[in-house]
């Protein structure tokens, strides 16, 4: 079968346009990126995941800081006074005793 000379040039066009790549101008380029969603950091996907996380952590240091340094010291404090006015009951107490011995 003989091809006709139109049917060549196509073939020739084909074969050239088959492999043939082109780069597309940059206004084109422009509108893509237009439309394109916005590129955002990791961070702004688990922002509320990091609030929660510092708050919790925030939240359980300072319980923890409370309870090991502010309640020790004022249940030393309360201990000590408690030690103070049982020593002061018991001295008064062995005074009005030595009194009574004393005076009978």
């Amino acid at each position: 079968m003989h091809q006709s000379p139109n049917n060549d040039f196509d073939q020739f066009v084909k074969g050239k346009l088959e492999n043939a790549s082109m780069e597309a101008p940059a206004f084109l380029w422009d509108k893509i990126e237009k439309k394109l969603p916005p590129v955002l950091p990791w961070y702004s996907k688990y922002k509320y995941l990091l609030i929660l996380l510092s708050l919790g952590l925030t939240s359980s240091t300072s319980i923890f800081i409370y309870k090991n340094f502010f309640l020790k010291n004022e249940n030393s404090q309360i201990i000590a006074e408690n030690k103070s006015m049982i020593k002061a009951k018991n001295t008064s107490a062995i005074i009005k005793s030595e009194d009574s011995i004393t005076t009978e």
